[in-house]
């Protein structure tokens, strides 16, 4: 068995020994002291180690790795308190991106609503108008039928008038061909007044009769439409008022 060294006041055993009072294979030992990191001395070829020196770098490894392990620990808790903070800034964004979708679509809802309650509005109004454009016609050609017609005839032509919201076609004859522009002779008509837009020419509406006829104009400045025989001559027998109607036709 060898014994111990005693070098300047320092008790250095066999590495034997020094290494199982520190658990560390003598191999380990044998290292620290080729590298200095520990002081011992070689002997022949057997290693002698200053117990003292070994246990102070124990010591030194094992604080090194509280430390360590320490800052591990705190590492790990910034780490976790910054994807913490990260998941709820991203949970933060989703909800604002939620809110603005839910708010885009709101205002493109308002906005497409007051888009149909304008449309609506606009709609109602011409309708009104066209209503009222139609009534003033209608009143219109009031005072031209009351200048041809008895009174009794006026009334019951302005009531058909206003009950079916638009001028009243007034001939001389109640039946229509197929085609609906041709009347039927004209001498089944005993009495009546023939209305046609102030816009077509009078030319137009005498083709309109089976019969020959043709609009005259008397002398008190009404027209009348006369029936003619086949030379083309008046018949004195046959004679029908005729107004022309202001009518927008464009409508």
């Amino acid at each position: 068995m060898l014994q111990n060294l005693e070098i300047d006041g320092k008790t250095l055993l066999p590495l034997k020994e020094a290494a199982l009072s520190v658990s560390y294979t003598r191999d380990y030992v044998t290292r620290l002291a080729r590298e200095g990191k520990i002081f011992a001395t070689v002997v022949g070829r057997q290693w002698f180690i200053d117990l003292a020196s070994l246990q102070s770098y124990v010591e030194n490894i094992n604080l090194e790795q509280q430390i360590r392990k320490k800052q591990l620990s705190e590492q790990r808790k910034q780490d976790l308190e910054i994807r913490d903070l990260h998941s709820k800034k991203q949970k933060t964004f989703v909800r604002k991106s939620q809110s603005s979708h839910y708010k885009a679509v709101l205002e493109a809802s308002m906005v497409l609503l007051l888009g149909v309650t304008c449309g609506w509005a606009a709609y109602t109004f011409t309708s009104y108008s066209t209503e009222y454009k139609i009534l003033a016609q209608v009143s219109d050609t009031e005072s031209d039928i009351e200048a041809v017609l008895p009174n009794s005839q006026t009334d019951s032509l302005l009531e058909n008038s206003l009950n079916s919201k638009h001028i009243p076609d007034v001939n001389v004859a109640n039946n229509y061909t197929e085609s609906g522009m041709k009347i039927e002779s004209m001498g089944n008509v005993s009495n009546g007044v023939l209305l046609f837009p102030s816009g077509v020419s009078s030319s137009t509406v005498e083709d309109l009769f089976s019969d020959k006829v043709k609009i005259t104009q008397q002398s008190d400045g009404t027209s009348v439409i006369e029936l003619l025989d086949k030379e083309g001559l008046v018949k004195d027998t046959k004679s029908i008022p005729v107004v022309a109607v202001p009518v927008d036709l464009a409508q």
